[in-house]
């Protein structure tokens, strides 16, 4: 079977009100817009809500969901692992389950790809993200910047990778640290690549399952391992 153009990894945990919505308005936007073959690939992280069932009704009615379930929780790092792994496309890239990212911003990096090794997003926050979140936002990402000695400031959206050099990746972080050691991994290999901004809008439904202190705490803890382990490698 010819693998797939272009894989989407939307890791899920406890987004029952959220799935419906935002794998629907996702698979048509690609339809649409994108075409070709393409896989939506969703990691249901130990999910204590109605997730499962409505993961299987999906998996039903859309030919192109596919969904792998993690027994317990394991964290946002854990499942787009499990996710990178899995994947078959060309080109993959990973999407929140939560809508906050319009599905117009996949066709758009998507299309930035041709000769491109990976394209990297910005999120702009303007009028979405206030308060505590966004104090956390920043202050973690100056700690980035201090532990591990990288600007993710302009980096801190989605972004696309050739499949066959995202698989090959050992990569750690079962945080939300994933994505930044992603991008250093990247970096080092000197790939072509572009950039854009990202659009942002406020989730559907629910509160962030990231944005929290134990998650930094965690993320703290596995960004000194990653500087261990990026330092020996």
């Amino acid at each position: 079977m010819t693998p797939p153009l272009l894989s989407v990894v939307i890791p899920c945990f406890n987004e029952e009100e959220n799935l419906i919505p935002v794998i629907s308005e996702l698979n048509n936007e690609i339809e649409k817009n994108i075409g070709g073959s393409f896989e939506i690939l969703i990691i249901n992280d130990g999910s204590t809500d109605n997730s499962l069932t409505v993961l299987e009704s999906l998996k039903k009615n859309f030919g192109n969901v596919k969904f792998i379930s993690h027994e317990t929780n394991k964290g946002f790092g854990a499942a787009l692992k499990t996710g990178f792994t899995a994947s078959k496309g060309d080109y993959v890239t990973f999407f929140p389950a939560d809508g906050e990212i319009p599905p117009q911003e996949v066709s758009k990096i998507s299309a930035m790809t041709i000769g491109k090794g990976f394209v990297t997003t910005k999120r702009i926050r303007e009028n979405v993200y206030k308060g505590p979140r966004t104090f956390m936002t920043y202050t973690w990402q100056f700690i980035m910047r201090t532990i591990l000695g990288y600007d993710f400031r302009h980096m801190d959206g989605i972004f696309i990778v050739k499949g066959d050099i995202l698989r090959r990746m050992n990569l750690h972080s079962d945080s939300g640290l994933i994505c930044f050691e992603v991008l250093m991994r990247l970096h080092k290999l000197n790939l072509s690549t572009d950039h854009t901004d990202m659009a942002c809008r406020p989730r559907l439904s629910g509160t962030s399952k990231i944005a929290n202190f134990y998650n930094i705490f965690k993320s703290l803890y596995e960004t000194f391992k990653l500087r261990l382990h990026m330092l020996f490698e």
